[in-house]
């Protein structure tokens, strides 16, 4: 790989747990919304709640932001497009991250 594409590339990979005793700042999902495990490739979606706020503000994300899907793995993980920045995700920390659709780019 040439200097100029790993330039290109800068990703985050943010990882987790499933302790129970970690999660706080529970928020009430919409009918219409989806663990972010569950987003297509591609899709855009638009963060509506989280199970874990202090994940969320590790992560650098808010409420209301709105992401792409750049990939996601059969074991839940994802990689998300936020503006400029690329995170990749991991399972216990995206199943808490609730998103509804917006459709594709």
């Amino acid at each position: 790989m040439d200097e100029l594409s790993a330039k290109q590339w800068q990703l985050d990979f943010i990882g987790g747990t499933n302790n129970a005793a970690e999660s706080e700042g529970v928020l009430a999902e919409t009918d219409s919304s989806f663990p972010l495990t569950q987003a297509k490739f591609e899709e855009v979606v638009c963060i509506v709640s989280c199970r874990d706020r202090s994940a969320l503000n590790r992560l650098g994300l808010s409420l209301g932001q709105q992401l792409q899907v750049i990939n996601r793995t059969d074991s839940g993980s994802v990689v998300i497009r936020c503006n400029d920045r690329y995170l990749g995700i991991g399972k216990a920390i995206a199943a808490k991250i609730f998103v509804i659709s917006q459709g594709k780019l």
